[in-house]
């Protein structure tokens, strides 16, 4: 019988000593498709966003419910975006997106007010989004 050294330090060692089994890669997501499911996952954020001062006003658990389910749902698309575009790329445009669109959903549904300057700096951050999205790596 073949005497074996100590086993290495590594993510396979560790889950081997804590008994369980190796857990297998996630499949890696077509990298169109993880666009697509980001795009979801930016109206879902904005969506999230508005139902928080929306539940605020309502006042009850039922209302309350929805930011809180929403916010499951959100992270959940955010994270299977990111098995096919880099986590920064990804996370980049579901923040910044997600901020434009709240402060424009904000002015139509509670007629939030939004200054020129206001205006000119959201745009700047849709050009730095299709920036980001027109030289991603994936």
């Amino acid at each position: 019988m073949e005497a074996k050294g100590p086993p290495t330090l590594s993510t396979d060692c560790l889950f081997r000593v804590s008994g369980s089994p190796v857990p297998p890669e996630p499949a890696k997501l077509e990298t169109g498709m993880a666009w697509i499911i980001l795009a979801i996952a930016v109206v879902t954020e904005i969506i999230w966003a508005l139902s928080l001062k929306w539940a605020g006003s309502q006042g009850t658990w039922q209302a309350a419910s929805v930011p809180i389910i929403l916010s499951f749902v959100n992270m959940g698309l955010l994270a299977l975006a990111m098995r096919g575009i880099p986590a920064g790329t990804a996370y980049a445009v579901w923040t910044g997106l997600g901020a434009v669109g709240v402060i424009i959903g904000g002015m139509i549904l509670f007629g939030d007010k939004v200054s020129a300057v206001q205006a000119g700096f959201m745009a700047l951050i849709v050009v730095g989004v299709v920036g980001t999205k027109l030289f991603a790596t994936s």
